[in-house]
């Protein structure tokens, strides 16, 4: 794993006993940076600083916001097996999110991630 390269794990809310593993970076013995924005723990964003309170649950408290904003699009339900759909809904929003300083994190059947600077579009 290269330096830097980790993960903690993030309850994920209205599941019983679920989190996501995210990538972070170590910056203290329970604390962490957050290097990508969760897909499903939602509240969290690329760039937040972290405390670990429980690493078995995902429990964690922000100690601080990083400057960016995590941005989900669903499809409808109707079409979240639709994987073209997805492919051409991922390509749209990664072209506005280039136009505003934000990056598509990740993407799954029906749902997009996206990290987009507080900032980003706001004098345009």
């Amino acid at each position: 794993m290269p330096p830097g390269h980790e993960h903690i794990w993030i309850a994920v809310a209205d599941q019983d006993q679920g989190s996501e593993e995210v990538p972070a970076r170590r910056l203290a013995s329970n604390e962490w940076e957050l290097r990508s924005t969760p897909v499903y723990a939602t509240g969290f964003a690329r760039g937040d600083t972290v405390a670990v309170l429980d690493s078995e649950s995902g429990l964690v408290r922000v100690l601080s916001r990083g400057g960016n904003v995590g941005v989900h699009f669903y499809l409808a339900l109707d079409e979240i097996d639709n994987k073209e759909l997805t492919r051409e809904l991922v390509a749209r929003i990664s072209a506005g999110m280039c136009l505003i300083g934000g990056v598509v994190e990740c993407s799954v059947p029906g749902l997009v991630c996206c990290s987009v600077p507080l900032k980003g579009g706001a004098n345009r």
